[in-house]
């Protein structure tokens, strides 16, 4: 049981060396049996309804165990650091009229908690899919990336995006959706604490791989006006999906694996921003809907979903898309405008880290974000890894060994030191 719970592998990028899709996701690199997927339906949550919910209040909640910081280190390699064991708990909570579900863990059996209390980071994953049976908050994989902090002395937090295993559509990529819910999770997660009586420092860092680095830095555009009360002292990112045009434009002109991206990224905006089908024909649409990222009761979207452009969009949409000019997608040019990421005045420190071999999200293409990120006052710490991918540098899974790990946790306990 405690290996379903916190002992999540990765393996390589799925994408083809010659991939320059810049939006793949942490969830495509998670291994993961289909008899790990828990459908949500069968969770028994206990249910508070005693009052109207705001944004970040718990519907429900359900305690899962707590375990020892030595059950923990014999169930991940000896390399990876666990400093404590903690506690896990489900939530389901209210999110911008919506709602979502998250996974917190809380350390227990630390030789010296905090004088101040503990700080929550939460880890915003990657791309999983727009099914509800992708979603990953009440599984081995929500506790994989939610004790990535939880047992290095934080509050550790990861949510699903509204949409997956809640009611309505997942609109991918959709960073003010996104990120408020990352918001959101922090605000349930110091109900949680309250009731609890756990003592918490009333800091709080956010942290995000690909599609997770994306809904990390809206979260930091959107906590001064959405959230002011939250004291979010910083943020950190690695390879984020930009959601500039230019940067997906190329992507439709080659064969290869990273067509599942632009294959998601059309269908979910076709849905949430209303408009024709993007397909070559009726049968795309329900193999997306059926499929995640990773192998359940279904073979993964990438084995099913042909590679070639000609094969999974219409002629039109291709044409479209390579001029940059939607009249007949207008949905599309809705989407890149909404949710490119653009400067923003900075409330807390920004670090991105990029592998400079990373084919999913590249590192010109990174450099093209913060070039455009700081010409607002952002101030960010652009950190270039030399060597490194996609998945192999901070912010994905306890069980998952990181070259920069160590360095990133590092510097959020600066910035939540008393």
């Amino acid at each position: 049981m405690l290996a379903l719970l916190i002992a999540v592998s990765s393996r390589a990028c799925t994408s083809s060396e010659d991939s320059v899709s810049p939006d793949a996701g942490a969830g495509a690199d998670a291994q993961l049996d289909a008899s790990a997927m828990d459908a949500h339906a069968d969770v028994d949550l206990e249910v508070d309804a005693t009052a109207p919910c705001s944004n970040g209040c718990i519907l429900a909640s359900k305690s899962i165990g707590t375990f020892s910081r030595e059950e923990i280190a014999a169930a991940v390699p000896p390399t990876v650091v666990v400093e404590n064991g903690y506690a896990i708990y489900w939530l389901t909570f209210v999110t911008n009229g919506r709602t979502a579900n998250a996974t917190v863990t809380i350390p227990a059996g630390a030789a010296q908690p905090p004088v101040n209390g503990w700080s929550i980071a939460v880890n915003n994953p990657g791309t999983v899919g727009v099914a509800d049976k992708c979603a990953v908050a009440f599984t081995l994989t929500g506790s994989g990336l939610s004790g990535y902090f939880g047992a290095r002395g934080y509050i550790g937090v990861t949510i699903d995006y509204p949409g997956l295993g809640t009611g309505g559509f997942h609109p991918y990529l959709d960073g003010e959706v996104d990120g408020r819910a990352s918001l959101d999770a922090i605000r349930a997660t110091q109900e949680l604490l309250a009731d609890l009586g756990t003592v918490y420092s009333g800091k709080a860092v956010v942290a995000g791989l690909s599609q997770g680095g994306h809904a990390t830095l809206f979260a930091a555009s959107e906590q001064p006006t959405y959230a002011p009360e939250l004291n979010v002292v910083g943020y950190a990112v690695v390879g984020p999906a930009s959601v500039f045009l230019e940067h997906w434009q190329p992507g439709l002109g080659f064969d290869g694996s990273h067509l599942v991206y632009h294959a998601l990224l059309s269908h979910s905006w076709s849905k949430v921003y209303i408009g024709p089908s993007p397909f070559v024909d009726g049968t795309i649409a329900p193999l997306i809907d059926d499929h995640c990222f990773f192998a359940t009761n279904t073979p993964a979207l990438e084995s099913v979903l042909s590679q070639k452009p000609a094969e999974i969009f219409s002629a039109k949409f291709l044409t479209e898309f390579s001029a940059g000019t939607f009249t007949a997608f207008g949905f599309m040019q809705t989407g890149f405008s909404k949710n490119r990421l653009q400067a923003f005045d900075q409330a807390a420190p920004i670090r991105i880290y990029q592998g400079d071999a990373d084919v999913v999200v590249t590192e010109p293409a990174t450099a093209e974000l913060v070039a455009e990120l700081q010409k607002g006052n952002a101030k960010i710490e652009y950190i270039v890894v030399p060597g490194g991918g996609h998945t192999d540098i901070a912010f994905s899974y306890l069980a998952s060994p990181q070259s920069h790990t160590d360095e990133a946790i590092a510097w959020f306990d600066s910035l939540t030191s008393p």
